[in-house]
């Protein structure tokens, strides 16, 4: 008897299953019961820039959906609808580009019409921008790259695209302005290039871009200083007392430095700084203070000939002024040509600890590797600190 009921039980549970597994879910009916040829279409949104540069190109994208195709127009404006790389070939497809052609127009709009499969149309239309204040010129790119260079070396050197765009509408013209140099244009990616340095002296890296419409950017540059390469085998010849100076932009300078150099980790590089940086104000010639604590900036000295260093307490003084250093654009580098090691650091000074605003200075040295040889300063050793246009901060004591 209760192996029949057990059997009994097990049919049933069949004849369910078999009855569950025949009837459709919600989901599956109403998949089913869905007709494309009855989609409604609804543009959610359309993403665009609020700005505009003229002569760049934009994307521009609505919501995608299979079947659909989307048709663009520029209702207002001076402009052109192209056609953005990797959808060539689908000219109604979602995502498009956008290059404005002037700035004569100060309403930009753009509408975009939707159709689906089944033949049913909706479209939107969107102001991009509303006054000429959001619509700029053809402006040039910034370089990226050394402003150091030693000879006998190459360095890279990129112009910093607008944006992913331009790479595919615009064409891109290095060249080199001086003499010590020579441009080499990377043909995969004509916006980088590689320069290799040959003498001395000072030369003017510039690029020249123009746009699929014609427009030429205004030239972009970059000096580039190319110092004398002369390796010291032993990095413990960098240690060892400089005699130079030590100048700011307020013109309180000091012409008479000698500071310290000592080997803080020879594999990697470093060396610390005494009784230079700051020099020119805290020293005996203006505020006539006492060292009390730091006065060990670190400094990396590079192969290449150049030094690197970071934001960071150079010294303090009577206990209660502290004054830090960072660096600046001009590029801080060693010479040891000449029977000489020269040290050229250009250097940001700051009150505090936030590294905001500041001034600049430039810290000089020299120390003889062989008292026979004669030595004289590179011709590129330029101190910039006194042509400062900026607005300086109060000195606050006298």
């Amino acid at each position: 008897m209760k192996n029949k009921i057990l059997n009994l039980f097990g049919i049933v549970a069949l004849v369910v299953f078999l009855v569950s597994g025949c009837t459709k879910s919600d989901i599956e009916k109403s998949r089913d019961a869905y007709d494309f040829n009855n989609v409604i279409p609804l543009i959610t949104h359309l993403s665009a820039p609020s700005a505009i540069q003229i002569g760049r190109t934009y994307t521009m994208q609505v919501p995608p959906r299979g079947g659909s195709v989307f048709t663009w127009e520029l209702a207002g404006g001076d402009g052109n609808i192209v056609t953005i790389p990797g959808y060539e070939g689908d000219e109604k497809s979602f995502i498009k580009g956008l290059q404005l052609n002037s700035a004569d127009d100060t309403i930009i709009v753009l509408k975009v019409t939707e159709t689906t499969i089944g033949g049913k149309s909706t479209s939107r239309t969107d102001t991009l921008v509303k006054s000429a204040a959001k619509i700029t010129p053809f402006t040039n790119l910034d370089l990226s790259g050394s402003p150091l260079a030693p000879t006998g070396f190459s360095r890279d050197y990129q112009a910093l695209l607008f944006n992913s765009n331009d790479e595919n509408f615009s064409t891109f013209q290095w060249g080199i302005l001086g003499d010590g140099a020579t441009v080499t244009q990377n043909t995969d990616e004509p916006w980088k290039c590689s320069v290799a340095f040959s003498e001395t002296g000072v030369v003017t890296l510039y690029m020249i871009e123009t746009n699929s419409q014609g427009m030429v950017a205004d030239t972009s540059k970059m000096d580039i200083t190319i110092i004398d390469y002369c390796p010291i085998t032993n990095f413990g010849d960098f240690a060892g007392e400089y005699t130079g100076y030590d100048h700011n932009a307020y013109g309180i300078n000091d012409d008479n430095v000698t500071f310290t150099v000592k080997v803080l980790d020879a594999k990697k590089r470093t060396v610390t700084v005494s009784d230079g940086f700051w020099y020119a104000l805290y020293g005996p010639n203006y505020w006539g203070e006492t060292v009390t604590d730091g006065n060990n900036a670190v400094l990396t000295i590079n192969v290449d000939g150049s030094i690197s260093f970071d934001n960071q307490m150079a010294t303090q003084t009577e206990g209660q002024y502290n004054y830090y250093i960072g660096p600046r654009m001009a590029p801080a580098y060693w010479v040891g040509c000449d029977g000489k090691i020269v040290l050229v650091v250009p250097y940001q000074a700051y009150w505090d600890d936030g590294y905001s605003g500041g001034f600049p200075c430039e810290l000089y040295g020299e120390k003889s590797l062989d008292k026979k040889k004669s030595y004289t300063a590179p011709a590129n050793v330029v101190d910039d600190t006194w042509n400062y246009k900026g607005e300086l901060p109060p000195l606050p004591r006298k």
